[in-house]
């Protein structure tokens, strides 16, 4: 991942052929910025991705989608965070003081 000004991490269940698992999380975990946490046998995969835009992850989601033995990719989470406006009380930067 690039320097930016922001960060861009997102969730995504993938819904792959039961067959073809391993070769998926294999095929996932090789690319840049994205992680595998859990999978099941019938072939559910559950992926965060991290760039530093929105782009990005459309870009990585478009490579997961077009993998063959893919069913599915669907985004559950998008966060956007920006770390060069971070203080050092970030409660209070959500609840809107100064």
């Amino acid at each position: 991942m690039t320097t930016s000004s922001e960060a861009h991490i997102a969730s995504l269940l993938v819904q792959a052929l039961p067959a073809a698992l391993e070769q998926i999380v294999s095929a996932i975990e090789a690319l840049e910025g994205a992680e595998v946490h859990a999978r099941d046998p019938i072939g559910k995969i559950l992926v965060t991705l991290e760039t530093d835009s929105e782009a990005g992850i459309l870009s990585k989601m478009s490579q997961i989608q077009d993998m063959d033995s893919v069913i599915n990719a669907m985004l559950v989470y998008h966060e956007v965070d920006f770390p060069d406006q971070q203080t050092e009380h970030p409660e209070e930067q959500r609840q809107g003081k100064p």
